[in-house]
């Protein structure tokens, strides 16, 4: 998770303010702060009317906890002075995005020695990610009122593209068997980045919003790819935020 983004609503003097936290791994400029946020503000939906953004670019799961945003967080959640409703949590690209700037993933993404990279990334991230929901969710159960926790999948950057990293993505979002699977042990091949944050996501009581099918094939249509640039385009945080809200 790169980045924090904090929503609180108005309400009267009597009644702390709801909040909306969005913690993200991304640039400020996200679904949560833009598109996202606008549906939350809805009387039908959390009724939230302010945004305190805690974004950080580069966020792994290992700097968030240690680098201080899951504290950060966590005392965002139990401010006294405000009512968490929402809490969206993209967290773990980072945690193997680095593989492919160097050897030996950069030129043999299917070798045995990358994906032996991609075990030990995915085995360190299934600890931290346990541990990061553990804490939001503690914070959220003794925060008032009622709480929804987000967690997001990543899409394949290299979608539709025929790039050589798209069926290596592949296999690091979703396994060997390119499926969700939550009843395959940690470790198994099987078990992908995506397949962790939907499984321990879900175990910690978390409402998944899954935009890896949403993004689909469409990764020229939906992200910078075809300029070196993995990150979405407007529409591609529009998808981002729908299955957010769909999800919801």
């Amino acid at each position: 998770m790169r980045s924090i983004a904090l929503c609180p609503k108005s309400s009267r003097r009597t009644s702390p303010p709801a909040h909306v936290l969005c913690t993200r791994r991304s640039s400020t400029r996200t679904p949560c702060t833009s598109l996202l946020f606008q549906y939350f503000q809805k009387p039908r939906a959390e009724n939230a009317h302010v945004l305190r953004n805690l974004s950080r670019p580069g966020e792994t799961s290992d700097s968030f906890i240690v680098g201080g945003q899951l504290a950060l967080a966590v005392a965002a959640i139990t401010d006294p002075t405000t009512d968490t409703r929402v809490v969206t949590l993209d967290i773990g690209g980072n945690d193997l995005l680095y593989l492919v700037a160097g050897p030996p993933c950069q030129s043999d993404p299917g070798g045995a020695l990358c994906q032996a990279l991609v075990a030990e990334q995915l085995r360190k991230f299934a600890i931290n990610y346990a541990v990061i929901l553990a804490a939001l969710s503690s914070a959220l159960e003794n925060d008032p009122g009622k709480e929804t926790l987000f967690v997001m999948t990543y899409y394949n950057p290299y979608g539709g593209t025929g790039h050589p990293y798209e069926p290596f993505a592949d296999g690091v979002l979703l396994g060997s068997d390119l499926v969700i699977d939550c009843s395959a042990p940690a470790g198994d091949p099987r078990v992908g980045l995506n397949d962790l944050i939907v499984c321990i996501g879900a175990a910690s009581g978390a409402v998944v919003a899954d935009v890896y099918p949403a993004f689909g094939d469409r990764a020229l249509e939906l992200t910078h790819i075809a300029r070196g640039d993995i990150h979405p385009k407007d529409a591609g945080h529009a998808v981002s935020a729908q299955t957010f809200i769909a999800a919801d």
